[in-house]
């Protein structure tokens, strides 16, 4: 069944652990039996504790990654690629280009839409996550939601280098495929507010078939060991240093370690020139090592400029790690923090500001402890992944 649907995937579902569940549970809702989860490879490996907490509701939950296009062959994309900068003189947008067009979202959803057909039986429903294409096409006789951090309108109003295009049609011709994605979905969760109320004023949808969910980190369980708070090591991620605010972080940096000799930044995600004394440029990281980094640090920082919800600061919270971030004009996981007391959230993206949060901070050890058991709580209960799992299969079966 599955495996026909999957035959020229590239994704591997064991490199997750996940292929198929099945679970005897009480919970289990009576109208859902079926689930199949849809997207990218890399959405559904993300979002693998999500799954795991629907497969508690339902008979049998799937999945299905995106299987690659004829297009997406090595030498094909460099091709492509190579003519979008020719054409755009652009070779910071052509991965954008040549992932955001019209023809794109169609080959996907096309595939996509034909696989399904081949299931059998088919799923009672299919759950899409995000919206670089659509589960269906032209056929909507199996009813489908969608989970999403984020719409092209919020990037065009808030991170243009996410709505780049090579021309105003095929800006258009996305906008329209993805509002038909929206309109003709059964449900649409979402991670914030921000996107609940582009998908009302943007595109037309109506308020009653949103849902806003949040979401959590890509552990099962939230770390339930001893955390301890005094080694003034701060952390950011810097896999793109600009947007999410490297700039203002390093220069606040300064300052705090004007005030706190002591203090160290650790920089994650991307290799980062920089001369600045106390940060340690890391760069990509493995699990085992993210921990060890998580266990040894006081404070995470992300000064974005534009952050749709942010899974590696889930993953910290998860730790207990209190956050610093910032308010932005798209930034949803502001929504589920509580200023000053799991966390701090920035108002403005003003280094001054920034520095005196951090110095306050990491001068204050038993703050810190008092906001990280915060924080932890709020893991467990209002952004863990059961109670988002929970609230999407009461809602579908209402």
């Amino acid at each position: 069944m599955l495996g026909l649907a999957l035959e020229h995937s590239t994704f591997a579902l064991s490199k997750i652990g996940l292929s198929r569940f099945n679970v005897d549970s009480t919970c289990k809702a009576m109208k859902i039996k079926n689930i199949l989860v849809t997207g990218e490879s890399l959405f559904l490996e993300r979002r693998q504790a999500l799954v795991s907490e629907l497969a508690n509701y339902v008979d049998d939950v799937k999945l299905l990654p995106r299987s690659s296009e004829w297009y997406e062959a090595r030498l094909i994309t460099l091709l492509i690629k190579a003519y979008y900068a020719v054409r755009t003189g652009s070779i910071s947008n052509t991965h954008t280009f040549f992932q955001k067009n019209q023809k794109a979202f169609e080959l996907k959803s096309k595939r996509a839409e034909y696989q399904i057909s081949q299931l059998n039986p088919p799923p009672d429903l299919v759950l899409h996550l995000f919206s670089t294409y659509s589960p269906f096409w032209s056929r909507f006789d199996i009813p489908y939601a969608m989970y999403l951090d984020y719409t092209m309108a919020l990037a065009e109003k808030n991170w243009k280098p996410w709505s780049s295009f090579i021309c105003l049609r095929e800006q258009n011709a996305w906008f329209n495929h993805e509002q038909c994605a929206y309109s003709r979905s059964k449900h649409l969760f979402v991670m914030s507010n921000v996107v609940r109320e582009s998908l009302i004023a943007d595109y037309s949808i109506d308020a009653n078939k949103i849902t806003v969910v949040g979401a959590s980190s890509s552990f099962a369980n939230p770390y339930d060991g001893e955390k301890k708070f005094g080694s003034q090591q701060i952390l950011f991620n810097g896999s793109d240093f600009t947007r999410k605010g490297g700039d203002i972080l390093f220069e606040a940096f300064k300052l705090v370690k004007q005030a706190l000799p002591n203090a160290r930044l650790v920089v994650i995600g991307k290799k980062i020139s920089t001369t600045i004394p106390g940060i340690e440029v890391l760069g990509n990281v493995s699990p085992s090592e993210l921990e060890i980094i998580f266990l040894n640090t006081d404070l995470v920082v992300a000064p974005a400029r534009c952050e749709p919800f942010g899974i590696f600061l889930m993953d910290a919270m998860s730790y207990g790690i209190p956050c610093v971030i910032a308010q932005g004009e798209g930034n949803g996981i502001t929504e589920f923090l509580d200023h000053k007391v799991d966390g701090v959230i920035l108002d403005d993206l003003n280094v001054d500001l920034l520095a005196h949060y951090i110095n306050w901070l990491l001068s204050n050890p038993h703050l810190l402890d008092s906001m990280s058991r915060a924080v932890k709580l709020k893991m467990k209960s209002r952004l863990s992944w059961k109670t988002i799992a929970s609230t999407m299969i009461q809602t579908l079966s209402d």
